[in-house]
Order: C-alpha cells, then sequence, then structure tokens
C-alpha cells in the first residue's frame, strides 16, 4: 500500500515537473513568437518608410528640377 502511494506521489511529482516545464516551453515560444511578429512588424514599417521617403526624395528633386529650370529660363531671359 505505502508502495502504491509512493508511486501515486512520484507520478504527481513528475506531472508537475513536466507540467511546469510544458508552461515554461509555452511561454518561450509565446517571447520567440512575440518578438519575430514585433521584428516583422517593423521590417515592414521601415519599407513602407523607405518607400514614403523615396517618393518624397523624388518629389522633392523633381521640385528642385522645376525651380532650377525656372531661374535659368529667367536667367537666359
Amino acid at each position: 500500500m505505502v508502495m502504491v502511494m509512493m508511486v501515486f506521489v512520484m507520478t504527481m511529482m513528475l506531472v508537475v515537473i513536466v507540467m511546469d516545464v510544458a508552461l515554461l516551453v509555452v511561454k518561450v515560444m509565446a517571447v520567440v513568437i512575440v518578438m519575430v511578429v514585433v521584428v516583422v512588424m517593423v521590417g515592414i514599417m521601415g519599407k513602407v518608410v523607405m518607400v514614403v521617403v523615396m517618393m518624397m526624395v523624388l518629389v522633392m528633386v523633381e521640385m528642385v528640377k522645376e525651380i532650377v529650370v525656372v531661374i535659368m529660363m529667367l536667367i537666359w531671359w
């Protein structure tokens, strides 16, 4: 009878340990997934920002070209 109790207690201990480990693994996985998602989001945002900046720069360059052309025209005239 005592042996059965011992086995039962040991089994319970093992189950608890396994549960703890499982929880830890789940937590780690969750953290990793969140990190990956954040990195991906930041990457996408970075790309969007880069594209926007490029567009802005292109527009600025075009505007500067227009202004330069106008100034040249004025000087020539």
